[in-house]
C-alpha cells in the first residue's frame, strides 16, 4: 500500500510547476458517479457461489485546478466521493442476500487534457485514501489507499466544464472478505462512471 499524502503533493507541485507562462484556472466542481464493486479470484470453497455488486449512484464534490500550456492542460483535482453498490451473495445452497456497501474516500485524480475547441479528451491516475470501513454487514478488511486510472471525454462553455470519465483500479480494495464468520481471499475492486460539472471562479 503506497503513502498516499506523499504523492497527492507530488504530483500537486508537477503541475503547478509547468512554466512561467501557464494560465491557470481554479475552481469548484461536484456531480454524481455510478459505482460498482467486483469480487474476482474468490477463494474456493464450500459455502459461497458467487459474489457481485450492482451499480448504485453517489456523488462527489470538490476542487479543481486547471494548468493550461503548450496546447495541453493538466488539471488536478481535490474531490471527496460517496460510493455506493449493492453486493449480491449467492450460496452454494440456494440462499441468496444483498449487502450494502457504501464507501467514502478522498480522491486525488491528476489529468491531462487535450482540446478540440469546446471539446477535450483527456486521462491520468487518480489517488484515493478511503475514510471509512465500507460495509458493516459484509465484513471487508479495506486498504487505507489505492491507485487508479480515469479517462474521459470534456466540454468547455465559457466557465463552465463539464466531463464524463470512466474510474478503474490498479490496486485491490480488499483481499478478505468474511462471512457469516468464514474468511475467504478474494481480488475486490471498485470501479464508476463519472459526471461532473465544475464553475472556474478565476
Amino acid at each position: 500500500m503506497f503513502r498516499l499524502p506523499r504523492q497527492i503533493f507530488i504530483l500537486a507541485f508537477v503541475a503547478l510547476s509547468c512554466g512561467a507562462q501557464a494560465q491557470f484556472d481554479f475552481g469548484i466542481k461536484g456531480g454524481l458517479n455510478s459505482s460498482t464493486i467486483t469480487f474476482d479470484n474468490l477463494e474456493e470453497n464450500s459455502t459461497i457461489e458467487d459474489l457481485a455488486g450492482n451499480n448504485e449512484f453517489g456523488y462527489h464534490a470538490g476542487v479543481y485546478i486547471r494548468v493550461k500550456i503548450l496546447g495541453l492542460y493538466i488539471q488536478p483535482e481535490f474531490l471527496y466521493s460517496n460510493l455506493n453498490s449493492q453486493i449480491e451473495v449467492q450460496k452454494k445452497n440456494g440462499e441468496t442476500g444483498s449487502q450494502d456497501f457504501t464507501l467514502s474516500r478522498f480522491d486525488v485524480p491528476v489529468n491531462v487534457g487535450v482540446k478540440f475547441g469546446p471539446a477535450s479528451i483527456f486521462g491520468g491516475p487518480v489517488m484515493s485514501y478511503n475514510l471509512n470501513h465500507p460495509s458493516e454487514i459484509l465484513d471487508i478488511d479495506y486498504k487505507g489507499g489505492t491507485l487508479g486510472f480515469q479517462a474521459g471525454l470534456g466540454l468547455t462553455f465559457g466557465n463552465f466544464i463539464m466531463d464524463l470519465k470512466y474510474e478503474g483500479s490498479f490496486q485491490s480494495l480488499a483481499e478478505e472478505v468474511v462471512i457469516d464468520g468464514q474468511t475467504y481471499e478474494v481480488d475486490s475492486r471498485t470501479g464508476q462512471f463519472i459526471l461532473s460539472l465544475g464553475y472556474a471562479l478565476f
